[in-house]
């Protein structure tokens, strides 16, 4: 099957995009492994020149602030690259500014050029999905015009525009494509209903969660959970994650505690500034920057693992934090929302609440001994469903299979 998936975000390598990430790659190279020819469109984006030289003066400022992509570089030509087997074809595309509308002439420009590759190498997509609802309607609803046999699908994250705005001028300028697209997918349930308040209840649709390399489940390591004494909280260190509150809610507690943080940040000085003040500095562990593939020590050695963030696409992290037995604290009406199921595989706080994860964690911290270690063995459960092979087949089945009409794969 030949699939071709569009996406304003993919890592490759030599490029300074801060706070990328790699969730398309996850998924293309789990359906090239699983025999598919796949084809990335990476919708590079580019602005005026002036953002691009503010972003190379002012990137972590920008990323720490707004914890958005900072693109620096600014490509301009068409390239192809080849990324564990995956065809990664690199188009750049064109608007003023952030969290502007696309110019007309950038989206033909898309579509065209896509259409003309694929032309010179007979490259007919059986499916072809994008990711971020704007500008992938549009441009996936007018390739389904060349490629009229083709299931459509788009995938709805969180995005930095406005949604009212985007369907404004979708229902003035092309209000026929959002029937051409056959499956929805969202990367939470809070972001369905983002969605749908705005654009309406889409009848073939899915959750399209990202998942774990199963090293993450590879010798997991016994662990006690009386004392309950090992924290740990891995994301950026900016206000929209609450950070800090973690450690508001362990100091109020009055209890012995270690709490480490991975991640950097604006937010790492007034988290040092409170440890001192209350003088539990020996308590708090700040890391910086770790790899990925390093995060697993670190997870084995902490019993809770806790982050209570807004606007929370889906994370990984909390996945990767139950793979290990840790105990997840995540927000309600967040990312986690209908992964983690509140006293069962972990529990759910308002998001930047503290005196509500205090009582959440009073809580945990009287349980007994097996009923800790119960939520854990939930949690470990939980994530053995979510590796990147199960997500990534659960993500083409979903395309392939609706109204009783099935695609071969």
């Amino acid at each position: 099957m030949k699939i071709l998936l569009l996406t304003p975000l993919y890592k490759l390598p030599g490029e300074s995009i801060l706070n990328n990430t790699n969730v398309c790659g996850s998924f293309a190279k789990e359906w090239v492994k699983l025999g598919h020819e796949v084809r990335v469109i990476y919708q590079y984006p580019i602005y005026n020149k002036i953002f691009h030289i503010a972003a190379d003066l002012f990137a972590k400022q920008i990323a720490n602030k707004f914890y958005g992509t900072v693109t620096i570089n600014r490509f301009t030509k068409i390239n192809k690259y080849l990324d564990e087997g995956v065809e990664v074809i690199r188009i750049p595309l064109y608007k003023f500014a952030p969290h502007f509308l696309y110019p007309t002439q950038s989206i033909n420009y898309q579509i065209n050029e896509i259409i003309r590759i694929n032309k010179e190498d007979n490259f007919i997509p059986d499916i072809i999905t994008g990711h971020f609802y704007y500008p992938n309607i549009e441009i996936v609803g007018k390739l389904k015009h060349t490629y009229q046999n083709s299931r459509t699908c788009i995938i709805i994250h969180y995005q930095g525009i406005n949604i009212k705005k985007t369907k404004k001028y979708l229902d003035k300028t092309c209000p026929q494509l959002i029937n051409s697209i056959d499956v929805w997918g969202y990367r939470s349930h809070p972001i369905r209903e983002y969605f749908e308040k705005v654009y309406g209840h889409k009848e073939n649709f899915f959750y399209c969660y990202s998942g774990i390399p199963t090293a993450f489940l590879e010798s997991p390591q016994i662990k006690h959970y009386n004392p309950l004494n090992s924290f740990i909280y891995i994301g950026a260190l900016i206000k929209r994650k609450y950070p800090l509150a973690v450690l508001k809610s362990l100091e109020r507690l009055k209890i012995d505690f270690t709490l480490g943080y991975i991640g950097e940040g604006n937010q790492r000085r007034i988290i040092e500034q409170y440890a001192k003040k209350k003088n539990i500095s020996k308590s708090v562990k700040l890391y910086g920057h770790i790899e990925r593939t390093s995060i697993i020590k670190l997870l084995d050695k902490a019993q809770v693992f806790i982050m209570i963030s807004r606007k929370e696409t889906f994370g990984l992290v909390y996945i990767e934090a139950m793979a290990r037995h840790c105990i997840v604290i995540a927000s309600r009406n967040e990312g986690m929302e209908g992964i983690i199921k509140h006293g069962v595989n972990g529990f759910l706080c308002n998001a930047g609440d503290d005196k509500e994860l205090s009582q959440i964690l009073n809580y945990i911290y009287n349980l007994t001994a097996d009923d800790k270690q119960k939520i854990a063995n939930n949690a470990y459960e939980t994530a053995q469903g979510m590796t990147d092979k199960i997500v990534a087949n659960s993500y083409l089945q979903n395309i392939t299979e609706v109204d009783n009409v099935k695609l071969e794969i």
